[in-house]
């Protein structure tokens, strides 16, 4: 479970990347050692699905299983400029509420 690929990037990556909620929720429940893992870049499975413009049902997933809304990415790029610039409003919301907590 803690394998990463040549970029860095674990399973949870590669199901947040996809914006699979289920996929997330299924891979979060069996191994909680993924979450905030970030990749060669610095992104996180939270930063890859919002640059992938993951839905909301995928981000609110990786929010409700620990994701930090604070990390950045290399370049510091952090979760509210990237759903700003990849996802819809539905997304931007979740995470402007989710900064408020």
């Amino acid at each position: 479970w803690k394998e990463k690929d040549d970029w860095g990037w674990t399973l949870l990556h590669e199901v947040a990347a996809v914006g699979n909620a289920e996929a997330i929720r299924w891979v979060c429940s069996r191994s909680r050692c993924m979450t905030n893992v970030a990749d060669k870049l610095g992104r996180t499975p939270l930063l890859t699905a919002l640059i992938a413009g993951a839905g909301a049902d995928a981000v609110q997933e990786l929010l409700n299983h620990g994701e930090d809304i604070g990390e950045e990415d290399e370049v510091g790029r952090n979760a509210a400029e990237a759903s700003i610039l990849y996802c819809g409003a539905d997304v931007i919301q979740i995470i402007l509420e989710a900064t408020k907590n």
